[in-house]
């Protein structure tokens, strides 16, 4: 009986053990459903929180910049209400003050000045700007016109003729011009050239002494006393005046083409003339050399060549047989007066050229717009075809054979 109680006892036990062991199971399988659960649920939560939270941030800051746009349109009218007064208030001030002031200063005596504050040692800072290329242009022109103004070195007449024979011998003209500007006074500039021309030694060719002229009169060109002395020593030399090139035309050809307009105007005064011969005669010397480069120079620094010079320039180049070059821009000063003719021969621009037997000019000038069958107002002259028609019957060559069968390609015909 004992023994069976025993074990009745023990299985009670087992028993006992056995339920908590499977409660505590169960427990802890419900906890986890409930935690995986509550897990769930938060980030569900988080989701629509995060969901919930952008619109409301986005509308909350629309709605902080609105006001503060708001509020900085009102500070803005607040400060210009309050200036626009703070200015009224001023002016009726200074208005009251200048009504008050006269009669002040009939009663009131004025109040002794204040002696100036002593000079700190403190010395102020510069403020650097940048310089404009504008700015600096105008400062070296201000600077080398300073140089030209006030010579480097002064030296005696002695001393000066000494570097210029050294100069001679070496044969440098524009070593000559450099050392005059710089060293040699405007008083002796017109006796110390004289000496250079006239010196038995020279090396220097004429264009060497005409450039030295012309250079020392542009460089003292506001003194236009000393510039008609310089041009006086060329006149009273026929070794510098007559020879070709002309005058004018050595001035083109350098870089004192701007001496050109000084060189007319002394001309002038020199010979009392209205038109400078000087000018004419350099201006028929480049027609007649096809030089167009001095034709150029001389429109652009001299006087203007007009209508009626241009189209006699046009007649002397075709005359004189040099070249075509200088064609297109003569045609342009004439205004295109190709049809020109010179009142002494009565020979048009086309009959020189067939009568030079010249086919470039006869082509160029077609080509330009020169009439064909344009008569000569010299009936024993005719029209162009009659002038080389008559050349190939006096056994001219083939040239003038050339030009009249060129003159039928472009239409001429027989008017016999």
């Amino acid at each position: 009986m004992k023994k069976f109680g025993k074990l009745c006892i023990i299985s009670l036990i087992a028993i006992c053990l056995l339920s908590l062991k499977t409660g505590f199971i169960s427990s802890k399988e419900k906890n986890k459903k409930t935690d995986k659960e509550k897990t769930q649920k938060n980030t569900v939560a988080k989701k629509n929180t995060i969901k919930d939270k952008k619109p409301k941030a986005a509308t909350d800051k629309k709605k902080t910049n609105k006001e503060k746009t708001q509020k900085n349109t009102v500070a803005k009218k607040d400060t210009i209400k309050d200036k626009k007064q703070k200015a009224a208030t001023d002016k009726k001030k200074t208005d009251k003050k200048e009504k008050e002031e006269p009669k002040k200063l009939k009663t009131t005596v004025p109040a002794p000045q204040k002696a100036p504050p002593l000079p700190t040692t403190q010395t102020p800072k510069k403020t650097t700007k940048k310089k404009t290329p504008e700015k600096k242009k105008k400062e070296k022109g201000k600077k080398a016109d300073k140089d030209k103004k006030q010579p480097t070195k002064k030296m005696s007449l002695n001393d000066v003729y000494k570097y210029i024979r050294a100069f001679i011998l070496m044969g440098g003209d524009n070593d000559i011009i450099d050392f005059l500007k710089a060293s040699c006074p405007a008083t002796n500039i017109v006796e110390v050239i004289k000496q250079t021309i006239e010196e038995p030694t020279s090396s220097l060719t004429r264009e060497n002494k005409l450039n030295i002229i012309f250079s020392m009169a542009k460089f003292y060109k506001k003194n236009i006393k000393l510039q008609h002395e310089l041009f006086d020593l060329i006149a009273t030399r026929d070794e510098l005046l007559s020879p070709e090139p002309p005058l004018i035309i050595v001035a083109s050809k350098t870089r004192n083409r701007k001496a050109i307009a000084e060189l007319i105007e002394w001309d002038k005064k020199k010979t009392g003339k209205e038109k400078s011969d000087l000018y004419e005669r350099a201006l028929l010397y480049a027609a007649q050399h096809d030089d167009k480069r001095a034709l150029k120079g001389l429109h652009k620094h001299g006087t203007k060549i007009n209508k009626d010079t241009a189209s006699k320039l046009l007649f002397d180049l075709i005359k004189s047989n040099a070249g075509t070059k200088s064609i297109p821009f003569l045609l342009k000063r004439s205004k295109n007066n190709i049809n020109y003719e010179d009142p002494k021969s009565k020979a048009t621009l086309l009959i020189r050229a067939i009568k030079n037997k010249n086919i470039a000019v006869v082509k160029a000038l077609i080509e330009a717009g020169a009439d064909i069958t344009l008569d000569s107002s010299d009936k024993s002259i005719g029209a162009p075809l009659q002038v080389a028609r008559d050349m190939v019957s006096q056994d001219r060559g083939r040239k003038a054979l050339d030009i009249e069968l060129y003159l039928r390609k472009k239409g001429a015909r027989d008017t016999d």
